[in-house]
């Protein structure tokens, strides 16, 4: 007897949405997803960490199959022994597969090669689908596969790991020609049963799961939204909604509606929109009241109740409270609500609001508070014609927030109202540096000291040529986040602008939840002369509100939102004079990079290499940045995108970043439609978090 049959490699033919892992996406015509080579300690580390998946071994490469064929195409590759081969046909010859611990076993329908094999490789192809799989419903798997190819008494039996995924041919364009696994892992890999197929439609699904799966809450206080840009759609920082699940992170109904829209484009197309009413009203018509997101045993009528057992009031209580605009999603006709009810498919517009918004009167069914309502244009309930439909709402997966001046939102009343409650007397016009690293050791440092603590502390960076955003998000278990944005912008009057964009951003029903501070003891009095505004809410009994705390710094947009028995208490909790100090000068930092920068000084970019005028459709390239600065961020964006000039996006691969931080060299794949594109590189100086830009133009095709 000779060596036995061995599994020396899989492929993944045609992968067809390609997927982004780590740092890096794979997009081969036939992705190399296993080798025997790869089994390791070293590989198994590697998986552990990334995939989340313990004790397993195999492929470091999620790939995706065509949901329109149900399949993931495998091509296997085994090395046969020499007793095997040129001996004509084999007497008996089989493969099978099974998933979970050998829970499923499934048989390939498979033709042995006429007469035998004439080398010692062997190639079969698999059209890999779990018995789970339904038709039209995105499916994953992400675990061990045991092979079992038995030829003429031999076996192979071959555990390997794979991470696959079934799901739409074509992406909307807000994923930029790229999903996430992050999110796939999320959203795709739970919607199944060893058992029997998912039942229902993959839209009831999302619908359902936004609702109840991930463990967020909606912001009872402030109705704030965390991941959404605004009420009609906009940027959706997606890698912050993954890492936030099962944290009780708070949203609101921009958050609910985006996240929808986002995992519809994974399934079957749809004709789905992104609703907007401007215009809404008092929730709950009893006896069937509603549930708001993280609330599920709480009916509700009055969803900004600061506490829980204020969300249902009598029905013409003074102190009731109402949406002032609500967001939500319609597939064709029917209408879905991820954030209050849920809703799934009710059937038109005019049908969702008559179970969902209360009437004005006395008879049943009503309440007599609209007239006392104190924006004068919302004393009524609202209508079909203030629901407003924008296409699929979110426009990219960014999360930089930051915008150009030709995309600053009208102001309104209420963003009138509220910049002038928050009124600066005396601006600081200073351009301040900001080190992340640094501020985020001083936020850490200054919390302890204060007794907080916290099981994760997450940190997300976007940067845009506008300037840069940092995230952070402190997270214990049972207790609502703590969230800290910074906002890095050109000067004073952008990030003050950044803070009235803000306002837009807030369903909260009238002003009288915020106020300016003016305790000078608390804050100090440098603080209370610049752009500022807290909430209002007081603690009750044992339950912390979630307070805000937005000022302007120079160019630093500044936000904290946590659980304190004031705004008062959240600022004292950070140190929030010595934070704001350390923003304007070295001395209360730990580092003197803080201090006032030139504004005349800047930092400019261009290619150490030169840039391709064209490439072929679907060919890989590079571009190559020597700079003069330290960068730990860096963004490449297809501007076409934002212009909406076209759904086909060029593939950001790879951006190699790590341990050279002035060499940094981006890995592309030209997008498969031809045509112009124009490229926009974004980088941040690690030690002052200044941007700079540059544009190049690349032909496609």
């Amino acid at each position: 007897m000779s060596d036995s049959i061995k599994l020396n490699n899989i492929y993944a033919v045609s992968p067809t949405v390609p997927i982004r892992c780590g740092n890096a996406v794979h997009a081969d015509p036939n992705q190399h997803i296993f080798s025997a080579s790869w089994m390791t300690d070293e590989y198994v580390d590697w998986w552990k960490s990334n995939v989340g998946i313990s004790e397993i071994k195999g492929s470091k490469y999620p790939v995706a199959g065509s949901l329109t064929k149900g399949t993931v195409q495998l091509q296997l590759e085994f090395v046969l022994p020499s007793d095997l081969v040129n001996i004509g046909a084999w007497s008996q010859a089989s493969l099978e597969f099974s998933l979970d611990g050998g829970a499923t076993t499934q048989a390939v329908d498979w033709t042995p090669p006429t007469g035998g094999s004439t080398t010692n490789l062997l190639s079969i192809t698999v059209p890999f689908q779990p018995s789970y799989a339904a038709p039209n419903f995105p499916w994953g798997f992400a675990g061990d596969v045991m092979w079992t190819l038995n030829i003429n008494g031999q076996s192979c039996v071959q555990t390997t790991a794979l991470e696959l995924y079934c799901l739409a041919d074509t992406l909307p364009s807000f994923f930029h020609g790229v999903v996430e696994a992050s999110f796939l892992r999320a959203m795709v890999l739970p919607a199944r049963s060893t058992a029997s197929p998912t039942p229902g439609s993959w839209t009831d699904y999302v619908v359902n799961a936004c609702f109840s799966n991930f463990g967020f809450k909606y912001d009872i206080t402030s109705g704030g939204m965390r991941f959404a840009d605004s009420g009609i759609g906009g940027s959706y920082d997606l890698r912050r909604w993954v890492r936030g699940i099962n944290w009780g992170q708070l949203v609101n109904c921009y958050d609910q509606a985006g996240i929808v829209m986002i995992a519809l484009g994974l399934g079957p197309k749809v004709n789905a929109d992104w609703v907007y009413m401007w215009c809404f009203g008092f929730v709950g018509l009893p006896p069937n009241l509603t549930r708001l997101v993280g609330y599920p045993d709480y009916p509700c009528n009055s969803p900004f109740a600061v506490t829980v057992d204020k969300l249902c009031v009598n029905n013409d209580d003074e102190k009731r409270t109402w949406f002032k605009n609500h967001a939500f999603v319609r597939v064709g006709d029917k209408i879905y609500d991820a954030c209050a009810g849920p809703t799934l498919g009710l059937a038109n517009i005019d049908a969702y609001i008559s179970s969902t918004i209360q009437g004005s009167g006395s008879g049943p069914g009503q309440t007599s508070l609209y007239p006392t309502v104190k924006l004068e244009d919302h004393r009524r309930p609202g209508t079909a014609k203030d629901a407003k439909y924008y296409g699929d709402g979110v426009t990219s997966l960014d999360g930089c927030d930051i915008r150009a001046p030709e995309n600053d939102k009208s102001a309104t009343d209420y963003s009138e109202t509220v910049m002038a409650m928050a009124e600066a007397t005396q601006p600081d016009t200073n351009v301040y540096a900001l080190d992340i690293s640094s501020a985020q050791n001083a936020i850490a440092n200054q919390l302890q000291q204060n007794g907080y603590s916290w099981d994760n502390f997450y940190a997300e960076v976007y940067v845009n040529d506008q300037g840069l955003e940092v995230t952070w998000d402190l997270c214990q278990t049972g207790r609502i986040a703590i969230e800290v944005n910074i906002q890095v912008c050109q000067d004073n009057d952008r990030a003050s602008k950044m803070f009235e964009n803000d306002l837009h951003n807030n369903s909260m029903p009238w002003p009288k939840e915020l106020e300016k501070p003016t305790n000078v003891d608390v804050y100090g009095a440098a603080v209370l002369n610049q752009l500022m505004i807290v909430s209002k809410a007081k603690a009750t009994g044992d339950t912390l509100p979630n307070q805000m705390i937005c000022w302007v710094r120079g160019n630093l947009n500044i936000s904290i939102k946590g659980p304190a028995e004031s705004a008062d208490a959240l600022w004292k909790l950070f140190g929030g004079t010595a934070l704001d100090q350390a923003f304007s000068s070295g001395t209360s930092w730990p580092t003197a990079k803080a201090a006032a920068l030139d504004p005349s000084t800047t930092i400019t970019i261009s290619p150490s290499t030169p840039v391709p005028s064209s490439v072929a459709s679907g060919a890989k390239f590079t571009i190559a940045f020597e700079l003069g600065f330290d960068c730990t961020w860096c963004s490449c964006t297809d501007l076409n995108f934002k212009s909406k000039e076209t759904r086909d996006d060029l593939i950001l691969l790879r951006s190699v970043n790590q341990a050279d931080k002035r060499n940094i060299t981006f890995t592309l794949q030209g997008a498969e439609e031809s045509g112009s594109h124009a490229l926009e590189f974004s980088f941040a100086e690690t030690s002052t978090s200044r941007v700079a830009s540059h544009k190049v133009k690349i032909t496609i095709g």
